[in-house]
C-alpha cells in the first residue's frame, strides 16, 4: 500500500519536520499517502518482534522521489525488551506510557504514529489531551475518528500497526505531497497561517510564534467556536427607560391630529423629490454620485478580492480602524505582498513594526530568498474577512481571513514553480500604531 507513485519529488531531501515548517498543515490527502507506508513499515518491525522506539518527525525522511522512509534506530529494543531503562525518544511524540516509565512496547509506536499525523494535519504537536475531543475542528473530519484511538491513553485500545496502516489508507483519498522549492524557506503564507514558534514545535526547526493567552488551538479558532468577547466600539445601544412613551406597532407618538401627520409626509415627499431634482440637475450626463457611507464599527467588515482600501494605515484613527478594520489590512497586505516581491526589507517598515515578530519573520524569508537566488512573481492577498475585537489609541486586535492568491517562485536561475493558492483561516492580527502609522506586529491563533 505504498503511495510513493502519488508523490512529487523534493530535490534537496528532508524530513516531515522540515515539510511542516515550510508549509504548516497538510492536506487529509497527503497526510494518508505519508502515514500509510509508515504504518505499513512499523507493522513489519513489529512482525519481526522489534520496536522503533522513537516514531517522530525529524526521523521520518523523503527520498528524492518523495517516498517517505522511517530512519534512526538509536531507540530500537525487541519486544519485552526491559533495557536500558532510560526513556528514549522525541517530546511531544513519546506514548504516555513511556513517560510514565513503562516499557516500551508496539502500541507505543502506534501512538508516535497518531502524533505524527497530529502534527501534519494541524501543524503542530498534540499538547492538550482535550484537543482531542475536538478533532474534528483541529485535524478534519477524515481523521477526526482514527487519531483519538492511535492517541488513546490506555495502550490496549490502540489499534496495531496493520489495522492503523489500512485506516490510514481508507481514511481520505491520496494526494501528492507538495514540497516547497529548494533553497528559500517558502513562509509567505504566514499572512494566512499563524506565525509558528520554535516553542511551538519543540525541535521542529519551526519558525516563531507568540501564542494567544487563551487556550491554544491548532490551525486556529474556527468563526463559530471562538470564545472572543467582540468588545466592538459602539456596539452596545443604551437600554431603553420603562417610563418613556413608546410607538405602537404601526402608531405614532400619541396627542398629533392625523391631519397633521398626513401633512408632514406630504411636505418631507415635496422636499425629497426637490432635492432628487436638484441633484439630478447638478450631475453631468453619464456620471453618478456616488452615496457616502460612514460604517459602523459594530459591523463585519468584509472586502472582495480586489476591493482598493479605503484607508490610509498612515493617517487612520483608532475610530476609523474599528469602523472599517478589512480596508487598513487590505492596505498592509499589499505593502506586505509588494516588500516580498521586491525582496525590499526596507520596505518592511510601512508593513511590520520594528523588531516584532513579524518583521522579523518578513525580514529573514527575504534574506532567505536572496540567499536562494530566488524571487517571488504575482504574490497578493485578499482580505475576506475582518472584524474589531478590542483595541485603543495605540494597538489594535483584529479577527480576520486572508487568502493569498497563487503566484510563481522564480529562481534560482530561470526555474519557475507556481504555487497554488491558499485560502487564510480565522486568526487574531495584533496591530500597533508608530510614528508612520499602524503596522503589523503579530499573528495569533
Amino acid at each position: 500500500m505504498a503511495r510513493s507513485r502519488w508523490c512529487s519529488t523534493w530535490p534537496t531531501g528532508g524530513n516531515l519536520s522540515d515539510l511542516v515548517a515550510a508549509r504548516g498543515r497538510l492536506d487529509e490527502g497527503e497526510v494518508s499517502t505519508i502515514c500509510t507506508p509508515l504504518a505499513s513499515a512499523l507493522a513489519a518491525l513489529h512482525d519481526a518482534g522489534v520496536i522503533h522506539g522513537d516514531v517522530s518527525p525529524t526521523n521520518v525522511v523523503f527520498t528524492a522521489e518523495g517516498k517517505p522512509m522511517l530512519t534512526d534506530f538509536e531507540a530500537a529494543r525487541l519486544v519485552g525488551e526491559s533495557h536500558p531503562p532510560l526513556v528514549a525518544g522525541t517530546p511531544g511524540f513519546v506514548a504516555p506510557e513511556v513517560g510514565a516509565g513503562m516499557v516500551p512496547s508496539p502500541a507505543s509506536d502506534v501512538y508516535g504514529l497518531g502524533a505524527l499525523a497530529w502534527l501534519a494535519l494541524s501543524g503542530r504537536p498534540l499538547r492538550d489531551r482535550a484537543d482531542l475531543d475536538d478533532a474534528a475542528h483541529l485535524v478534519g473530519p477524515a481523521f477526526a475518528s482514527l487519531l483519538p484511538e492511535l492517541l488513546a491513553s490506555d495502550p490496549s485500545a490502540r489499534p496495531g500497526a496493520p489495522d492503523a496502516a489500512v485506516r490510514c489508507f481508507e481514511a481520505a483519498d491520496p494526494l501528492p505531497v507538495r514540497f516547497p522549492p529548494p533553497g528559500a524557506d517558502h513562509l509567505e503564507h504566514a499572512l494566512t497561517q499563524r506565525l509558528r514558534t520554535r516553542a511551538d514545535v519543540g525541535d521542529l526547526g519551526g519558525s516563531p510564534t507568540t501564542q494567544s493567552a487563551s487556550r491554544p488551538v491548532a490551525g486556529g479558532d474556527q468563526p463559530g467556536r471562538r470564545r472572543v468577547a467582540r468588545q466592538r466600539a459602539g456596539s452596545e445601544s443604551p437600554s431603553r427607560g420603562g417610563d418613556g412613551p413608546r410607538a405602537g406597532r404601526g402608531g405614532a407618538a400619541p396627542g398629533i391630529p392625523v391631519w397633521a401627520r398626513v401633512l408632514a409626509l406630504v411636505l418631507a415627499g415635496l422636499a425629497l423629490a426637490a432635492v432628487l431634482i436638484y441633484l439630478l440637475v447638478r450631475t453631468p450626463a453619464g456620471q453618478q454620485s456616488a452615496p457616502s457611507v460612514t460604517p459602523s464599527a459594530a459591523s463585519t467588515t468584509q472586502v472582495t478580492a480586489g476591493a482598493p482600501a479605503t484607508l490610509d494605515p498612515a493617517t487612520a484613527t483608532r475610530e476609523q480602524l474599528a469602523a472599517d478594520p478589512a480596508a487598513v489590512l487590505s492596505a498592509l497586505a499589499r505593502g506586505r505582498a509588494a516588500a516580498l516581491t521586491s525582496a525590499d526589507v526596507g520596505l518592511l517598515d510601512r508593513v511590520d513594526a520594528a523588531r516584532s515578530p513579524m518583521w522579523t519573520h518578513d525580514s529573514e524569508l527575504i534574506k532567505a530568498l536572496g540567499r536562494s537566488g530566488q524571487h517571488y512573481d504575482g504574490l497578493s492577498y485578499q482580505v475576506r474577512h475582518a472584524e474589531w475585537v478590542s483595541g485603543d489609541e495605540r494597538t489594535a486586535t483584529l479577527l480576520a481571513v486572508v487568502d493569498r492568491d497563487a503566484y510563481t517562485v522564480i529562481g534560482p536561475g530561470q526555474t519557475r514553480q507556481t504555487v497554488p493558492a491558499e485560502p487564510g483561516r480565522p486568526f487574531t492580527y495584533v496591530l500597533v500604531r508608530t510614528e508612520v502609522g499602524w503596522l503589523i506586529s503579530d499573528i495569533k491563533e
